[in-house]
């Protein structure tokens, strides 16, 4: 965290903006107790200079609406879509439904402790079995170089087909060759454990493979071609996935302000406040976050539409309903989309596990 604060800030002073806020794209399971952890993570890291700051201004996006909005996939109707976020040190898979302009979250599975780095672990083991070399006998140091040899042998597979791992040990050095075959046979158990990561979704939701009629893959681990092949294999279809696709959540959730209002707020305060905030030249998204009830969140949406369409906001706004009685706001929306207006029907609505919904209203 220490590390992205100080590259944050250093792109914030070349752009001349100021870096006030932090927002979080985090798994749908995680609940106050985990970010309470990650706001007291950023206290420590530099971010706020107290907890009640962090509190006040840290954000969370849920993952897979962020890689919903990314890829746009409210225009994808009727489709049931998981989401494969495999980073290095964790596995997280969504199933989303994409159905009329919404998007719900449907089920949730994941490994905290499976990653990319299990990979370099794999690869070290057999370094050493094919050389003859007991780990026991390596110093730390040599440990770490293997280690490091091992992610960017892994690294360079994504790009090439061979790859070569070198360590030089007590004075001697050792050489293993690597192909993406060599790396999926010596990695079953990893593909196993993938493997039982997506049946609990696909179970939980009650689905089966042919269900799915997209998975897209985001996280650093997955731009590696044995994952991607192997999900292909799984669901005999080629998986969505890019080559920047560790930066899908980033960009997904990449926000530059947020505004919370109360359920009572008039439609001409909605309005100037949204207005206020798209004077910002580097705003990528707006966030509403709309708290004590849902009374009023049809006028609220109306007063949304009508700053996007008035002053020309060509990026997403995001409205986000809290309460109790989420089944009526829902109702209010589906109502606004049965009619004929061009500017209700670039609205997308999500609905996560928690039973927030969301609006985003894309341009």
């Amino acid at each position: 965290l220490k590390a992205l604060r100080v590259k944050a800030e250093k792109s914030a002073d070349e752009l001349e903006i100021d870096m006030s806020s932090v927002v979080m794209g985090v798994p749908v399971q995680y609940g106050d107790i985990q970010k309470n952890v990650l706001k007291k993570a950023l206290v420590k890291a530099g971010y706020y200079e107290s907890y009640e700051e962090a509190d006040k201004k840290t954000e969370f996006v849920s993952e897979p609406v962020a890689v919903a909005v990314h890829y746009g996939l409210n225009l994808k109707n009727d489709k049931t879509v998981m989401v494969f976020d495999f980073g290095g040190g964790t596995l997280d898979v969504s199933i989303i439904e994409c159905f009329d302009t919404m998007v719900e979250i449907l089920s949730v599975s994941g490994d905290n402790h499976l990653g990319g780095d299990d990979f370099h672990q794999i690869m070290l083991e057999n370094f050493l079995k094919e050389h003859g070399i007991y780990r026991e006998n390596l110093t730390s140091t040599e440990e770490a170089v293997i280690l490091k040899q091992a992610e960017l042998c892994k690294r360079a597979l994504t790009e090439q087909e061979t790859a070569t791992m070198t360590a030089v040990i007590n004075g001697n050095t050792y050489q293993s060759v690597y192909d993406n075959q060599r790396l999926m046979e010596e990695s079953a158990s990893i593909l196993m454990r993938i493997k039982k990561v997506l049946t609990h979704a696909l179970r939980d939701g009650n689905f089966n493979v042919h269900d799915i009629n997209m998975v897209v893959m985001v996280g650093g681990s997955s731009k590696m071609p044995l994952i991607q092949s192997y999900i292909q294999h799984l669901f005999k279809k080629a998986p969505v996935v890019t080559m920047n696709c560790d930066e899908i959540v980033a960009r997904g959730g990449k926000v530059a302000n947020f505004l919370d209002i109360g359920g009572a707020s008039t439609k001409e305060s909605v309005v100037e406040a949204i207005h206020l905030l798209s004077l910002n030249p580097n705003l990528k998204c707006i966030f509403v976050n709309i708290f004590g009830g849902i009374v009023h969140c049809d006028i609220i949406a109306l007063a949304v539409i009508e700053a996007k369409l008035k002053f020309n906001i060509d990026y997403p706004i995001v409205l986000r309903f809290e309460g109790t009685n989420v089944e009526k706001a829902i109702e209010i929306v589906d109502n606004y989309m049965k009619e004929d207006n061009q500017a209700f029907n670039q609205i997308m609505v999500t609905r996560d596990i928690d039973k927030a919904i969301s609006l985003v209203i894309e341009s």
